[in-house]
């Protein structure tokens, strides 16, 4: 039937289904065009058999029902997980006019979905955190929604979880769910008594229990998912800090939370990674990327390394002769900018 709608009458259909009731006024106001408009506009809806609905009085006004625009269209699980997903993703990842349009699309997809599903889809949205490309495994769509629920709804839930040493039983207090390439869960978990986080799709079964909790206040599921996949031991033996003079959404802009965790401290931001002892230099060229102070805590080798490299970038400044991808000819550069014997200076 939409197909057939002129443009204004389709807009007013669509307002009309964005909750509540709506006056004339309201509506007039909302599609930018005068009251005899919309009260011709809605009795040619009601001529299209349109299920427009008024209520008198002073809290009342007029509404069409969600789902009356596409009343055939139904969506399974998973096209629904792969249609918020997809939509979810470009609205953080674009800014601009793409990320507008993503939104706009997931505001009528919930216009015209019947109020089960809507519910639903809303959970999901609220739950999740997107952060570039699905990439890796792929979890089972009915975990995410009853996860996603539970979530919202403050409700605990017991899960069959395969871990390295096999399956175990826990009960959860789920968070919210991130999506940085694989699908992941952040969960209080009662067996280990702290925070941690889970993938989807090793989870087993999932039942949502009668029993409520509290999440904590300010929780950012996507940071701390970050981080517990930065700091996994898997990553390499060292563990490298550095203060980052900026603040945490300039931060944010400048990383990929995937690699690090990052976490405010007074006026700056601690990033924390972990890292192979060969991957130091690595390291270091990163930490020079950044357009704002950064001072090293942690380790101490992380520190030489930006030293050397210092070292190297001042020598080729000078037009001084280089003997290795590591070292400068002594002979060629004499310079430094600290008394032999201080402590190396841990800024870059």
């Amino acid at each position: 039937m939409s197909r057939s709608l002129p443009r204004r009458l389709f807009d007013l259909a669509e307002a009309l289904q964005s909750g509540g009731g709506s006056t004339a006024a309201e509506l007039a106001l909302r599609l930018g065009v005068s009251e005899r408009t919309v009260r011709r506009d809605i009795a040619r809806l009601r001529e299209l058999d349109m299920p427009v609905e008024g209520r008198p009085g002073r809290y009342g006004g007029v509404s069409l029902e969600p789902g009356a625009l596409l009343p055939a269209v139904r969506f399974t699980d998973d096209e629904l997980l792969a249609l918020v997903t997809g939509l979810g993703s470009v609205a953080v990842a674009d800014a601009n006019r793409l990320g507008r349009a993503a939104r706009s699309a997931l505001d009528r997809l919930h216009a015209v979905m019947p109020a089960g599903t809507r519910d639903r889809v809303v959970a999901l949205q609220e739950a999740t955190a997107f952060e570039g490309v699905a990439t890796g495994a792929t979890a089972p769509s009915e975990h995410v929604f009853t996860l996603a629920k539970a979530s919202r709804e403050r409700t605990s839930v017991d899960i069959t979880y395969r871990g390295p040493n096999g399956d175990t039983r826990r009960r959860i207090d789920p968070y919210g769910i991130a999506r940085l390439g694989n699908w992941y869960l952040a969960a209080y978990c009662h067996l280990r008594e702290a925070l941690r986080t889970f993938r989807l799709d090793r989870i087993g079964t999932v039942r949502v229990t009668t029993e409520r909790f509290q999440r904590p206040a300010g929780f950012d599921t996507l940071r701390e998912v970050a981080r517990s996949i930065a700091l996994a031991p898997f990553n390499g033996e060292v563990e490298c800090r550095a203060l980052l003079h900026a603040d945490i959404a300039t931060v944010s802009r400048h990383v990929t939370l995937t690699d690090v965790g990052l976490d405010q401290v007074g006026d700056a931001v601690r990033l924390t990674l972990r890292c192979g002892e060969g991957e130091l230099r690595r390291v270091v060229w990163h930490l020079l990327r950044f357009p704002f102070p950064v001072t090293i805590e942690a380790p101490a080798g992380l520190v030489a390394e930006a030293r050397a490299v210092a070292s190297r970038a001042a020598a080729l400044a000078a037009g001084a002769a280089l003997t290795s991808a590591g070292d400068v000819d002594p002979q060629a550069f004499v310079s430094s900018t600290q008394p032999p014997g201080t402590a190396p200076q841990s800024e870059t």
